[in-house]
C-alpha cells in the first residue's frame, strides 16, 4: 500500500483541509466574521463533536483572498468534511459561507468549500501538549514541472530534517496541496511549541541536513507575494 493508506490505516482521525475564496467585497465581513466565534467553536465544545484543533487562515495574494480552514475530525469519511464542520454551528458557517466564493471543483454538497489534497504531515510527535503550541499557517506555489519531485521529496522524508524541526519546536507539519487553474498551491498547518522563533528559525537554517533538503525542495517553489520567501506566513484567526 501506498505511505497515504498507510496513513489512512494507522490514524484513528482525519487532518482536513477546507479552502475557498472570499468575495474581494467581503474581506472586511470576513474578518470580522472570523473574529467573533461564538462559544459553540471553542475547543471543549468542539471536541464533544469530534473536531480538534480548528484553525482558520487568510491571505491575499495578488488578487484572490484565500480561506483555509484546517482541522481534525473523528469522522473517518473525508467526503463528510464540511457537513461535520458545518454541524458544529450551522448559523455561524452560513453565514461565513455567504461571504465565499466557491472552488471550481467544489461540489453542491461542499460548496463554497474544496477539499484539498493531503500530501504528509511530518514531525507528528504526540508526546508535547498540543494545546500550548500557537497554530500557525502557511501558503506557496508550487511549479507545475516540479509536482512529481516535490510529491516523491515528500513521500520520503529525511529523518534529520524531522529531528531539526523538533529541536526547533515545530510539530504537525501538514501540507494540502489544490489546483487553481493552471496553478498548483500548498496549504500548509503546522504548530510551534517554542519561545524564540527567530532562534529556533536560525538552528533549523544553519542545520546541514536541512540544508542539504531544501537544495532539493526550495526549487520547486515559488513565492505568492511579490519578492517574497517561498513559504508566505498567514493571518491566523
Amino acid at each position: 500500500m501506498s505511505p497515504y493508506e498507510n496513513r489512512l490505516i494507522a490514524e484513528s482521525f482525519r487532518r482536513v483541509a477546507l479552502i475557498a475564496l472570499t468575495n474581494p467585497d467581503e474581506i472586511s465581513r470576513l474578518r470580522e466574521q472570523l473574529s467573533t466565534r461564538p462559544e459553540s467553536l471553542e475547543a471543549d465544545a468542539l471536541a464533544q463533536k469530534g473536531i480538534r484543533h480548528l484553525s482558520f487562515y487568510e491571505q491575499r495574494f495578488d488578487e484572490r483572498n484565500f480561506l483555509f480552514v484546517y482541522f481534525e475530525m473523528d469522522e473517518l469519511d473525508q467526503e463528510k468534511a464540511s457537513e461535520v464542520v458545518r454541524a458544529s454551528d450551522p448559523n455561524w458557517w452560513a453565514e461565513l459561507e455567504s461571504l465565499l466564493v466557491s472552488h471550481p471543483r467544489a461540489s453542491r454538497e461542499s460548496a463554497p468549500w474544496q477539499r484539498a489534497e493531503f500530501m504528509n504531515v511530518v514531525a507528528s510527535n504526540t508526546v508535547r501538549d498540543r494545546s500550548i503550541g500557537k497554530a500557525v499557517g502557511y501558503a506557496a506555489g508550487l511549479h507545475l514541472d516540479q509536482e512529481l519531485w516535490y510529491r516523491t521529496l515528500h513521500q520520503t522524508n529525511w529523518p534529520g530534517v524531522i529531528d531539526q524541526m523538533f529541536r526547533s519546536h515545530l510539530q504537525n507539519w501538514t501540507t494540502f496541496m489544490l489546483e487553481y487553474g493552471d496553478e498548483l498551491i500548498l496549504f500548509t498547518h503546522s504548530e510551534y511549541q517554542g519561545t524564540d522563533k527567530a532562534a529556533d528559525d536560525a538552528l533549523m537554517q544553519a542545520d546541514p541536513v536541512t540544508q542539504r533538503w531544501w537544495k532539493h525542495t526550495e526549487p520547486c517553489l515559488y513565492s505568492l507575494e511579490t519578492d517574497g520567501a517561498s513559504w508566505t506566513e498567514m493571518n491566523r484567526y
